[in-house]
């Protein structure tokens, strides 16, 4: 093993990794979003306003591209387990792994959750 492999930009890398973002339209998840995506990740960003989603995915992807990342919106809503299950129909539909999952939910998980 060389020295070289415990440099920061080795020991966390995300460069090719994928990661799901919940609640990635906007706020603390656009920013985790921003910053994974910009470094190389393939992100899919979760919530329920298609149209925020969608805004958020073309200005990173903008510029992530650049460096291989790549943002892209999947509708759900994850404060109920049928929700969650469905995006996870969704999912497993666009990817075969997942290396992270971050969640920046607005609302309280529901009873069923």
């Amino acid at each position: 093993m060389s020295l070289a492999s415990f440099e920061a930009v080795n020991l966390f890398s995300v460069k090719g990794k994928v990661a799901v973002v919940t609640g990635g339209g906007t706020g603390i998840g656009r920013a985790i979003t921003t910053g994974l995506a910009v470094n190389g990740a393939k992100v899919f960003i979760i919530g329920r306003r298609p149209d925020i989603l969608e805004s958020t995915a073309k200005a990173i992807n903008e510029y992530a591209i650049k460096n291989g990342g790549q943002v892209m919106a999947v509708e759900g809503d994850i404060a109920t387990k049928k929700g969650i299950e469905q995006v996870y129909e969704k999912l497993k539909d666009l990817t075969e792994k997942v290396n992270g999952c971050f969640t920046f939910p607005k609302l309280p998980v529901s009873s069923d959750g």
